[in-house]
C-alpha cells in the first residue's frame, strides 16, 4: 500500500471511532462529570429552590477508597507465577522489579486513585505505559590544568569541552595552566506509566470487549506541543508542516472540565506551545499485500504519517466498572444513580419551595395599598394603604413531610441499584436500632459490588499493565535495577526474565473482611498446628509453607515489610536432612534407655551418699555419746566424793561440838543427878542427825546411780541397726 492509501485508511477509522464515541458514550460523560459535581440541570425557575442532590458524587466517592485500597495497601499489586520450576527466581525478581516500577519509579498511588475514578465516573480508566529515555545534562569547571590534564579530560566519551580558557603564566619557563569548561551527558531511562483523560482514547465499533490485543481499532490522541513532537525526534522542519490545531474534535467531556475550570484550551499559540493533535494509532492492516493484516503502530498529525512500525504489544489497559457482555465500554456508577440525582433534587427542591410558601405566603392585596411596602419584608415594618385596604394571606397547606418518604424510597433504589448502602458509606445514624446480622448482611452485599468492580480493574487494568511493565523493562532496560529481596538490596537483570509468566493479583477478593480473614487463617493455623504435629506433617509442610502463612496474616494486619518479623527460609541454608522413621524411633529409644540409666544411677549415688552420711552421723553421735558418759561418769564420782567428804566433815564437827558441849555440862554440874540423863539425850540427838545426813547421801548416790543407768540405756539404743524410712518416689526421708 502506498502512505496515502494507509494514511486514508487510518483516516478513516479515526473518523468512524469519533463518530461512535461523539454519538453517546462522550455525551453521557459530560453529564456524569457535571452531576459529579452538582451543576444545575438547567430546568430552574427563578425565585424557585434551586438545590441539587450529590448522589453521584456520594455513590463515587464511597466506593473509590475501598477500590483504591485494595491495590495500593501493600507493596505488592500484581505478582507474578512461575510456569516452570527454573522460572521460580526470575519470576519473583520480575514481581518486585515490576512493583517497583509502578510504586516508587512513578507515583502509584496517584495513578491507581486516577484510573479507577476515571472508570467510576466516566465508563471507563486507561493506563498507558512507555520507555521513557532521558539525558541529563551538567557542567563542570576546572581551574589550573596543564597540558596532559586537558587531554585527559578530552579523551573521557562522556565529557564534553566547551570552554577552554588560559590562564596567566604562573613565572617565567612555569607551563601553561587552563580553565576548562565540560559538559557532560547522562543517558536514562524507565517506565513511564500515565492515566490519559477518557476522551483521548479513541475505540472502533467493532470492538467487542476489554482485551486491547483483541480490538480491531484503538488510539492514543494527545494534544502535544511543538515541543513535545521535537523530542520525540520529529525533525523541526517536519513539524512546521503539520497542521495546527485539534482538527475541529472537541468531546463533551473536555467541554464540561474546561468549563468547570473557567478555562478554554489553546489550541494556537507562538513559539513551542503550538499544540498539534497527535494520534497514535494501532490496527490491523495489510500493507505488504500479503493477504495478512499485521498489528502495526502508525502515527499521524493531520493526514501526515509520523511513524509506521509493525507491534507485537499495545501499551494500553482499558477497564470499565460494570462490564456488558460484547461491549468495550460498559456502565459506570454515575450512569445508575444519575436518574436518581435528578429525581431526588426535584421532590427536594418541590419540598423546601412548600415549607416556603408555607412560612412566606403569597398575599392577596385590595385597595389602595403601597406595593413597595408590602414587598419589603422587614421586622416591625409599615405598610402604607387607604382605608378600607386589606390584605389577606393566601394559605399554603404544609405537605413538604410526604416528601421524605419519597426521598427515602429514592435512597434504598439507590443502595439496591449500586450496592453502596449508607452502611457503608460511613456511620448511620439509626445504626443503633438495627440487629448485627442485619448490619453485617447489608456490608457484605456492599462489599460484594465493590469487590466484583474491583476484580474488574484487576483483570482487565493491572494485570496488563504490569505485564506491560514487564514486556518494556525487558526489552529497553540495559541496565540492572537494584531492588529489595529479602530484606537486600539486590541487583536484578530484566534480560534474563521470561516474558511468559502467568499472574495472580494480589487483591484477597471473595473472602470477607480484613477482620474475616484473619479470623480464618486464625483457624487455618490450628489446622496446620495439627497437621504438622501428625506423622504426615513432614511430608505436607515445610517451613516455606509456615513463613507464607504468617506472611498472610502479617500482612492482612496492615504491616508491609514482613521481615521485621520473620525472614524468609528461601534466603537461609537448607534445614538438616531428616532421617528415616526407623533410625529415629531407635535413637528414641537409646535415648529413653540412656534417660532410665541416668535416672537409676543418679539414685544410687544418692542412696550410697544418704547411706554414708548417717554412717557418719552415727559415729559421731557415738563418739559424743561416749565422750559425754565418761564426762559424767567422772564427774558423778568426783560429786559422790565429795558429798561423802562433805557428810564425813560435818559428822566429825557435829562429834566434837557434842562433846565440847558434854564436858562443859559435866563440869558445871558434877554431883547433880540429872546430869547422866541430859548427856544421853544429847547423845541420841547427835546420833539422830548423824542418820539423817547418811540418809541424804545415800540418796543422792541412788540419783546418780539412776542417770547412769538411762545414759547406759541410751547408749544401747544409738548402737541398734537402723531402718531408712524412703517416699514414693524412693527417696530417704527419715530413720527408724
Amino acid at each position: 500500500m502506498e502512505e496515502t492509501e494507509i494514511a486514508k485508511a487510518v483516516k478513516a477509522e479515526l473518523e468512524r471511532a469519533e463518530s461512535f464515541m461523539d454519538s453517546r458514550i462522550s455525551v453521557e460523560r459530560a453529564a456524569a462529570y457535571d452531576y459529579y459535581h452538582a451543576k444545575l440541570f438547567g430546568n430552574e425557575q427563578e425565585g424557585r429552590s434551586q438545590v441539587v442532590s450529590a448522589d453521584v458524587a456520594q455513590s463515587v466517592d464511597s466506593a473509590l477508597p475501598a477500590i483504591v485500597k485494595i491495590f495500593v495497601a501493600g507493596d505488592k499489586a500484581v505478582e507474578f507465577t512461575p510456569r516452570g520450576p527454573e522460572d521460580v527466581e526470575s519470576a519473583e525478581q520480575a514481581t518486585l522489579a515490576a512493583n517497583y516500577v509502578f510504586f516508587t519509579q512513578n507515583n502509584g498511588y496517584a495513578l491507581a486513585h486516577d484510573f479507577i475514578k476515571d472508570g467510576l465516573l466516566e465508563k471507563t480508566g486507561v493506563f498507558k505505559w512507555k520507555w521513557d529515555a532521558s539525558v541529563a545534562i551538567s557542567e563542570k569547571r576546572w581551574e589550573g590544568l596543564d597540558e596532559m590534564s586537558l587531554q585527559i579530560i578530552g579523551q573521557d566519551p562522556a565529557l564534553e569541552i566547551v570552554e577552554v580558557e588560559p590562564l596567566p603564566p604562573m613565572g617565567e619557563g612555569a607551563p601553561p595552566l587552563y580553565s576548562v569548561m565540560a559538559r557532560q551527558k547522562k543517558e536514562s531511562g524507565r517506565v513511564k506509566v500515565t492515566v490519559p483523560a477518557p476522551e483521548e482514547i479513541l475505540i472502533s465499533p467493532d470492538c467487542d470487549g476489554l482485551d486491547v490485543m483483541e480490538m480491531p481499532f484503538i488510539a492514543h490522541t494527545p494534544l502535544l506541543t511543538r515541543s513535545d513532537l521535537i523530542e520525540m525526534g520529529i525533525p523541526a522542519d517536519v513539524v512546521d508542516t503539520l497542521p495546527e490545531g485539534d482538527s475541529g474534535y472537541f468531546a463533551d467531556e473536555r467541554i464540561a472540565r474546561n468549563e468547570r475550570n473557567d478555562s478554554e484550551a489553546t489550541l494556537l499559540d507562538e513559539g513551542g506551545n503550538k499544540v498539534y493533535r497527535y494520534n497514535e494509532c494501532y490496527l490491523r492492516i495489510d500493507v505488504d499485500g500479503d493477504g495478512v493484516a499485521e498489528l502495526r503502530k502508525i502515527c499521524m498529525v493531520g493526514e501526515t504519517i509520523l511513524m509506521n512500525e509493525v507491534v507485537d504489544h499495545i501499551p494500553l489497559a482499558i477497564w470499565t466498572p460494570k462490564v456488558m457482555p460484547h461491549e468495550t465500554v460498559g456502565m459506570s456508577l454515575a450512569d445508575e444513580v444519575m436518574d436518581i440525582q435528578l429525581l431526588k433534587s426535584t421532590i427536594w427542591r418541590q419540598a423546601l419551595d412548600n415549607l416556603y410558601l408555607t412560612n412566606a405566603p403569597r398575599l392577596f392585596a385590595q385597595g389602595d395599598i403601597n406595593l413597595d411596602d408590602v414587598l419589603s419584608v422587614k421586622p416591625g415594618g409599615v405598610i402604607r394603604g387607604e382605608m378600607n385596604s386589606q390584605l389577606t394571606p393566601i394559605a399554603v397547606p404544609f405537605t413538604a413531610q410526604h416528601a421524605f418518604s419519597m426521598l427515602e424510597y429514592a435512597d434504598q433504589e439507590e443502595e439496591t441499584r449500586t450496592g453502596i448502602s449508607r452502611m457503608f458509606q460511613g456511620i448511620d445514624p439509626q445504626a443503633i436500632n438495627k440487629t448485627a446480622t442485619g448490619v453485617n448482611a447489608m456490608i457484605n452485599q456492599a462489599n460484594a459490588r465493590v469487590e466484583l468492580m474491583a476484580r474488574n480493574a484487576a483483570e482487565f487494568g493491572f494485570k496488563p499493565l504490569f505485564k506491560g511493565i514487564l514486556y518494556t523493562l525487558s526489552k529497553n532496560q540495559s541496565q540492572a535495577l537494584m531492588v529489595r529481596l529479602n530484606n537486600n538490596f539486590v541487583p536484578v537483570d530484566p534480560e534474563t526474565w521470561s516474558k511468559e509468566y502467568d499472574m495472580s493479583c494480589n487483591v484477597g477478593l471473595g473472602v470477607g473482611t480484613k477482620d474475616q480473614q484473619l479470623m480464618q487463617l486464625q483457624m487455618l493455623s490450628q489446622d496446620l498446628a495439627m497437621i504438622l504435629q501428625s506423622p504426615f506433617g513432614q511430608q505436607l509442610m515445610d517451613a516455606k509453607k509456615v513463613y507464607n502463612l504468617m506472611q498472610k496474616k502479617i500482612e492482612l494486619a496492615g504491616f508491609k515489610d514482613v521481615a521485621t518479623f520473620l525472614n524468609d527460609p528461601e534466603g537461609q541454608p537448607p534445614p538438616e536432612p531428616q532421617k528415616p522413621p526407623e533410625i529415629q524411633k531407635a535413637e528414641m529409644q537409646i535415648q529413653a534407655d540412656q534417660q532410665k540409666f541416668q535416672a537409676q544411677s543418679q539414685m544410687d549415688m544418692q542412696k550410697m551418699q544418704q547411706e554414708q552420711q548417717m554412717a557418719m552421723q552415727q559415729a559421731q553421735m557415738d563418739a559424743e555419746l561416749a565422750k559425754y558418759k565418761a564426762d559424767l561418769d567422772a564427774k558423778t564420782k568426783i560429786e559422790v566424793e565429795l558429798i561423802k567428804a562433805q557428810l564425813e566433815h560435818e559428822r566429825e564437827l557435829k562429834r566434837i561440838d557434842v562433846d565440847g558441849q558434854v564436858g562443859m555440862k559435866q563440869a558445871e554440874s558434877a554431883g547433880k543427878g540429872g546430869a547422866t540423863i541430859q548427856i544421853e539425850d544429847r547423845e541420841g540427838s547427835l546420833k539422830s542427825a548423824s542418820q539423817q545426813l547418811t540418809g541424804h547421801g545415800e540418796a543422792m548416790a541412788n540419783g546418780l546411780a539412776m542417770m547412769a543407768q538411762a545414759m547406759a540405756e541410751l547408749k544401747d539404743a544409738m548402737g541398734r541397726p537402723k531402718q531408712i524410712i524412703r517416699g514414693k518416689d524412693g527417696r530417704a526421708i527419715g530413720v527408724q
